[in-house]
């Protein structure tokens, strides 16, 4: 026929929990709860399970036990999609709400615990022994059109790749693909942390141990927020329906995003290095060109006098003094909050004199008329500045005198 059962079993009841089948096998070198076998067909299931409409749906509820034994392996799914067919499925779970709302639902729920040397609570193989499929999928994952939270996977602990992960990103897929002009700002405003997780007062995350590097979620979100996610942890029951723990909302981080704001950061910074060194090239240039000039004419003083000639030579002097010295501080603190500190030395003599701020692209974003002669400081707030690294000058009577760097954070 077009539709064979070995075992068709139906329980339509709201009781409390409902059982299909309870097959239990103690001892014995090989125990098998269930095994079925099904061939030659259109479509073939070893086993096919369904829970509909229960306060928890399980639509298949496996276990292995060793009990007081020491069996050398214990499978509470073993499933084979053997060749010949056009799909292999080693095996199809499937938990449906069936147009209710039930808590949860849970196409397949493993567990592998005791004292095995190694517990597998899921082991997935596509398998080419025979045959030669043109794709295999160890575990291919679905999530679609979920209300609040939508994952095809969602993993609570640490994990481990024997191989390359690769991601979509073909421009066939893609739409409004514009380049990232900003990223430079963006990635000094971040602030990199190392921390610990708060692992006694979260025991449901199965956090690892240490310290971690990364961002704080919330400060990311204030500079890129297309990388910071809701998250729901979702709350745990035991296998009679008994809830250990309530679910947990946090935000999580998209860090594989941040690599082309990393990336853009790094162009412009070139960019403006390249900027600088044409710049730095050009006025070597034009010095050279002054030099000459000077040479030529002899306004530098090549020539001796005659009383040059007549004094005599008693070595190389120089007079040291620090009245008339022009000085720049550097700001304090440094990095700064709110406001920091630049103070500064200007003789009687200098007729004008100012401090000149600029961004990181080289862009005045303030200049500072300085009347005070002697010493003299300036307080900059900047509890609305940008994150980031800025840098001050000191221009005496048309003449850069000192550069210095400060960090707003």
């Amino acid at each position: 026929s077009n539709w064979n059962r070995g075992v068709d079993i139906n329980i339509n009841d709201s009781g409390v929990m409902n059982t299909g089948l309870i097959a239990t096998i103690q001892g014995g070198t090989v125990g098998y709860g269930v095994q079925t076998a099904s061939t030659d067909a259109t479509t073939n299931y070893g086993v096919q399970g369904q829970a509909y409409a229960g306060t928890t749906n399980i639509g298949g509820h496996f276990t292995s036990d060793n009990g007081s034994g020491t069996p050398q392996s214990c499978m509470g799914v073993g499933g084979y999609g053997l060749d010949g067919s056009i799909v292999n499925y080693g095996g199809q779970f499937r938990a449906s709400s069936s147009g209710t709302n039930p808590e949860n639902n849970y196409g397949v729920w493993s567990q592998a615990r005791g004292d095995a040397t190694t517990n597998y609570a899921g082991y997935f193989t596509a398998s080419i022994a025979q045959g030669n499929p043109t794709n295999n999928y160890g575990i291919y994952a679905e999530a679609g059109n979920a209300t609040t939270d939508n994952w095809s996977a969602y993993f609570n602990g640490d994990g481990h790749v024997i191989g390359n992960w690769t991601w979509t990103s073909d421009e066939n897929l893609k739409q409004n693909i514009q380049s990232i002009e900003d990223g430079l700002d963006k990635v000094l405003q971040l602030n990199a942390t190392k921390y610990e997780f708060k692992a006694d007062e979260f025991p449901s995350f199965n956090f690892s141990d240490g310290f971690n590097y990364g961002f704080i979620a919330q400060e990311l979100e204030q500079v890129i927020p297309e990388l910071v996610s809701e998250v729901r942890h979702p709350e745990k029951y035991d296998e009679d329906g008994n809830i250990l723990h309530e679910a947990i909302y946090h935000k999580g981080v998209n860090y594989l995003g941040l690599i082309p704001f990393l990336v853009a950061a790094l162009q412009e910074q070139q960019l403006l290095l390249n900027q600088k060194d044409n710049a730095v090239a050009e006025l070597m240039s034009r010095l050279e060109s002054v030099e000459n000039c000077l040479r030529e004419v002899d306004l530098c003083g090549t020539q001796k006098s005659a009383i040059q000639e007549t004094e005599p030579n008693y070595g190389q002097a120089t007079e040291l003094k620090n009245r008339s010295a022009i000085i720049l501080d550097q700001n304090l603190p440094n990095p700064f909050a709110e406001q920091t500190t630049i103070t500064y030395t200007i003789p009687e003599e200098v007729m004008k004199a100012e401090l000149v701020f600029y961004d990181m692209q080289g862009r005045i974003i303030n200049q500072v008329r300085l009347t005070d002669r002697g010493q003299g400081k300036l307080t900059v707030y900047g509890e609305n500045l940008r994150n980031g690294v800025y840098t001050y000058s000191l221009i005496a009577d048309g003449k850069l005198i000192a550069t210095k760097k400060m960090v707003k954070q």
